[in-house]
């Protein structure tokens, strides 16, 4: 059995070989596949992590002994659109995968060529298929997602379920009085912004306007000297990982991103005025590092606390990329699976947890991310029968609880969460490691509520990546015009409008 392994099974290793599931399982000794049979599982994976996964295998094949999983591991800086395009390539070859990790936008690609199975069959079978009180136990958005194509029937099933929270340097924001920055406000910002202490409750509430207008200000005033050791180097006060995030869930809640029309065509909603206006003063908030004529990145004399900082910016990513952890920022915008990259060494600082930002006079929103697992078709009963008990073993209740404390991703049963203080291997409950992991526990709890979903349909997954290319480069423009903006956001409707 090879030794990679599968990006979301960090920490389900050390119980798997006495995971029990609640669904049916009147199965002979031999389990449930009788002839020799070979599943592939393409996934992107840490070296870190491939212990774990291969117990977790071993763990099945304990109970499938007839059943051989490969997994399939893809790594050297490619992303989930590799996984899609190396399926694709494989699907006129005939080498493709059973199992793939996948965004519900690939899926879409996966039905149109024939090669997505509709697992509802196995789902509702009497003998393998979920109890009752699985079907309970899996959150429903979750299993929602499965369901939101066109065609009728499942074509996902939940494994990595991920969101965005905003990390925070508790040392320094918590607590914070702001009275000091205020007396430098205009009267009209004082009346509108009137908080002089930062809590939990407020972070877990503000929206982006008061963030950029009021909270960020105060805190570059506060803290940007520190920050910047006198100007002598980078600072910020927000790193936000993922510009394609930002820009979908700022489209989302200022004007919409995309819909799907009653002939199941995709619509674009995002090039608006609303739009338009929040990239002008995102890009305000940025210190621009453009490339120079000779290859070099332009250097400041003296370096000034930025209010808003991303690795994907022009030569940020050095930066940007351990900034928080490092110090250097004193907010964090990432997917909470990247729970550990933002823990400082040493202990440095306390980290807290909070929602990010929301629009004013709109609900608590971030994006719903994460790959679930779409079975693809190779028309055998066999392979499409084991990889759904793969996957019904690596998610059942021991599997997906170990899994979503150790890895920080978003446990997908409501029974994930009925432990208090759980013990997690290989972290000390007095380390500041496990303090993150069980605020980021407890915050997941009700957290599905404010996930939201983008739309798929055919072009989807082109549509995401051209709106981030777009927004990116106008992030990088360090002179913004309003003829580059309807420029480019011209550009970039016509480019998607092909592929709809």
């Amino acid at each position: 059995m090879s030794l990679c392994g599968l990006v979301l099974l960090t920490g389900c290793g050390q119980e798997a070989n006495n995971n029990t599931s609640s669904s049916v399982d009147e199965k002979t000794s031999s389990g449930y596949i009788k002839e020799k049979t070979e599943i592939k599982v393409l996934t992107m994976i840490t070296e870190s992590n491939s212990a774990s996964f291969e117990n977790l295998i071993e763990s099945f094949e304990e109970t499938e002994p007839n059943v051989n999983v490969v997994p399939i591991y893809i790594s050297g800086g490619t992303d989930y659109d590799s996984l899609q395009r190396q399926a694709i390539v494989g699907f006129f070859k005939d080498d493709y995968p059973d199992v793939i990790q996948c965004y519900p936008d690939h899926v879409v690609n996966y039905l149109r060529l024939g090669k997505a199975l509709n697992v509802q069959p196995y789902l509702d079978d009497p003998v393998y298929g979920l109890s009752a009180e699985d079907q309970e136990d899996y959150i429903d958005t979750f299993m929602n997602e499965g369901r939101q194509f066109e065609e009728k029937g499942t074509y996902s099933l939940p494994f990595c379920k991920s969101t965005e929270v905003m990390y925070y340097n508790k040392n320094l924001v918590l607590n914070a009085d702001l009275t000091p920055f205020r007396a430098t406000l205009s009267d009209e910002l004082q009346a509108q912004y009137t908080t002089t202490t930062v809590t939990e409750d407020y972070l877990n509430s503000i929206t982006w306007e008061e963030f950029f207008q009021y909270l960020a200000p105060g805190m570059k005033y506060l803290y940007g000297d520190q920050l910047t050791e006198n100007g002598t180097t980078d600072a910020t006060v927000l790193s936000y990982k993922s510009t394609d995030n930002f820009f979908i869930t700022l489209a989302t809640e200022y004007g919409g991103y995309t819909t799907v029309d009653e002939d199941g065509k995709g619509v674009l909603l995002f090039d608006n005025d609303n739009m338009r206006e929040k990239v002008t003063s995102i890009n305000s908030y940025i210190s621009h590092y453009p490339t120079l004529a000779d290859g070099s990145a332009f250097v400041p004399s003296t370096y000034k606390c930025s209010l808003f900082d991303s690795e994907k910016l022009e030569n940020h990513y050095n930066f940007a990329k351990k900034a928080f952890s490092k110090g250097k920022a004193l907010f964090a915008i990432t997917s909470n699976a990247s729970i550990l990259s933002n823990i400082p060494s040493n202990e440095a600082f306390e980290v807290g947890v909070a929602s990010i930002p929301s629009a004013k006079g709109k609900e608590q929103m971030a994006i719903s991310q994460g790959t679930p697992i779409t079975i693809l078709d190779h028309q055998d009963d066999n392979r499409s029968l084991a990889s759904y008990l793969f996957w019904k073993h690596i998610t059942n209740k021991v599997n997906s609880s170990n899994w979503s404390l150790q890895s920080g991703y978003i446990g997908i049963r409501n029974s994930n969460y009925d432990i208090e203080s759980p013990d997690i291997a290989g972290l000390d409950k007095s380390s500041l490691t496990y303090r993150v992991y069980m605020d980021q526990y407890h915050k997941f709890k009700d957290m599905s509520d404010e996930m939201f979903q983008t739309k798929t349909f055919r072009g989807s997954s082109t549509c995401r990546e051209v709106a981030g290319q777009l927004f990116l480069s106008l992030l990088n423009q360090e002179t913004l015009t309003d003829e580059i903006i309807d420029e480019r956001f011209a550009n970039a409707i016509a480019s998607i409008n092909k592929y709809l």
